[in-house]
């Protein structure tokens, strides 16, 4: 096994369940890049289903990001990677140039925030900003979703997310009675507008948006 194949599977272990290995990247020389690892990583759920990586059904997450467009996304040339419980979705963006030239980005619900940084490609994805764990904590932060497990024993749908009632930035906390089972389509459609109007006023007077539940 490669070195970038044993320092993802240390840090994120690997699917379960399994599901076939699909992301349609643009560029020859990323498809080739990638070929190698697909057998190693796999793909599907990770992390007792906190994170789904690099399978098909991904791909329906665009119409999500379209409806957080206010945020400022930086291309229309995207690849959606993975999603956590949380909603947070990790893009690849201007996949048409080769792999040094494609941008990692997550789209943040915990936050209301676009991350990005311009180390973060796909090049050093697996070894660097997965097997080190240095994507941000709300991409990969389990903790709030274990402790949801645990007391509840229940388990999330495929389409379902453990979704932020009140965000972080908006003087939200990480205690469970913050968070709330949604349909992940519906939660980016009900909030996108929501969030839409309040942005300009978040930065003078902390308060949530009230949506209905």
């Amino acid at each position: 096994m490669s070195a970038v194949g044993k320092a993802f599977i240390k840090a994120i272990g690997k699917p379960s369940p399994r599901l076939p290995f699909q992301v349609p990247f643009h560029h020859p020389g990323d498809r080739f890049s990638w070929k190698a690892f697909t057998k190693e990583i796999g793909a599907g759920w990770y992390l007792d289903r906190f994170l789904l990586l690099f399978c098909e059904q991904l791909a329906a997450l665009q119409a999500c990001v379209d409806r957080w467009a206010f945020l400022g996304a930086p291309s229309t040339n995207r690849v959606i990677l993975g999603r956590n419980a949380h909603g947070a979705i990790l893009t690849l963006e201007n996949d048409e140039s080769p792999a040094l030239d494609s941008h990692v980005c997550v789209l943040d619900p915990l936050h209301v925030t676009w991350w990005s940084d311009p180390n973060a490609g796909l090049s050093n994805l697996l070894g660097y900003w997965f097997g080190e764990r240095a994507l941000p904590a709300a991409f990969l932060d389990d903790s709030v979703y274990a402790r949801w497990r645990k007391e509840t024993g229940e388990a999330l749908a495929d389409d379902e997310i453990l979704a932020i009632k009140v965000p972080l930035s908006l003087g939200g906390t990480l205690d469970l009675s913050n968070f709330q089972v949604e349909n992940i389509d519906e939660y980016f459609a009900t909030t996108g507008p929501i969030y839409a109007r309040a942005s300009g006023k978040t930065r003078k007077r902390p308060g949530a948006p009230r949506r209905k539940r």
